[in-house]
């Protein structure tokens, strides 16, 4: 009778410890997501999102000779484009948005697009995540046009 009562203890330990650390692990995993494109993307395969934002009215560091090879995940494309208020702005409305939402309870997702998606919207995407990092919410990013997951 001892053993058995043991056994129960037991398991009934690892069975609230697993259950915490799944809870744990599924907060952990709760994010945000943010998405970078170009607009051809938003006519053929656009991202399922709950939000687009538009950042063709930020200047366009392709015109700039210097910048043109960048992207937006260069700091010198980030700087060029850290002095435009439309570029401040923008990423305002994305954070705001964003932070509207615990991720633990209702995850939202974004997507920011320009022309060619190389510049403008990864920037922005890279802004808004610093910005909602600072603020303790957890961000996962994709940008469509560089294959790259960050």
């Amino acid at each position: 009778h001892f053993f058995g009562m043991l056994f129960f203890l037991l398991l009934a330990f690892v069975a609230s410890a697993t259950f915490v650390d799944l809870e744990m692990d599924s907060a952990r995993r709760a994010a945000h997501r943010l998405y970078s494109c170009g607009v051809h993307r938003l006519r053929t395969n656009p991202p399922k999102c709950d939000s687009f934002f538009d950042a063709r009215v930020v200047p366009d560091p392709f015109f700039v000779p210097s910048l043109r090879s960048r992207t937006g995940l260069d700091p010198e494309v980030q700087t060029f484009l850290s002095h435009s208020p439309s570029f401040l702005h923008l990423v305002d409305e994305v954070v705001t948005f964003l932070s509207s939402s615990d991720p633990s309870e209702a995850p939202l997702s974004a997507c920011v697009n320009c022309m060619g998606g190389h510049h403008r919207s990864v920037a922005v995407v890279e802004a808004a995540r610093r910005a909602l990092e600072e603020k303790g919410f957890s961000v996962e990013v994709t940008h469509l046009e560089l294959n790259r997951r960050t």
